[in-house]
């Protein structure tokens, strides 16, 4: 493994019945396993005597520490549409950037991202570092609906139509009953 030991690494002259301090200092990322005397387990403190009653080999051994993890938490969202990573747990290494992309369903829009309850970004696609726990959450507003303008010219002859002469406005896809009624000795074309 990874780490420095005390007395370094080499020979060492003690005399009889000398107490040695043996001392394993882990290398970043790494930990203390435990001390091997003579090819067996001596013990598991990094710090420990040793009594030198014959010639001894010793060796520190070191274990990688095992990454750390943090726990993206995907809410439902706010309003109608999808989220990327999708809703539920998500456990990313420590580090780890993590892209995070909103589409909106039909008739919806994206509005932002929250991040444990605070405003993070108001771009539906952007990344999230992952150096803790985070719950996430998208809000998205439906979209305000689309209105047209009908315009009824003056009819070419006498008569009268239905909606009146004028303009008016209507929600897309919505259905207008137009009717004409021709004045007398008139007829529709």
């Amino acid at each position: 493994g990874q780490g420095e030991v005390e007395p370094a690494v080499g020979d060492h002259q003690y005399t009889e019945g000398t107490v040695v301090n043996l001392t394993a200092s882990p290398a970043a990322g790494w930990e203390f396993d435990s001390w091997e005397v003579d090819g067996t387990f001596y013990s598991d403190e990094p710090a420990t005597t040793l009594t030198m009653n014959a010639d001894k080999t010793v060796k520190a051994f070191f274990t990688e520490e095992p990454p750390v993890t943090y726990t993206l938490t995907m809410l439902e969202p706010d309003g109608q549409g999808e989220v990327e990573p999708a809703v539920g747990s998500h456990q990313y290494i420590e580090g780890t950037v993590v892209n995070l992309t909103a589409s909106p369903a039909a008739g919806w829009e994206f509005d932002s991202w929250e991040v444990d309850g605070t405003f993070y970004s108001d771009e539906p696609a952007t990344t999230l570092t992952m150096n803790a726990d985070k719950t996430v959450k998208a809000f998205f507003t439906e979209e305000p609906p689309v209105t047209y303008t009908l315009t009824m010219l003056e009819p070419d002859g006498q008569g009268e139509v239905e909606p009146a002469v004028g303009d008016h406005q209507y929600t897309e896809g919505t259905v207008v009953n137009l009717t004409a009624s021709p004045a007398a000795g008139w007829e529709f074309d």
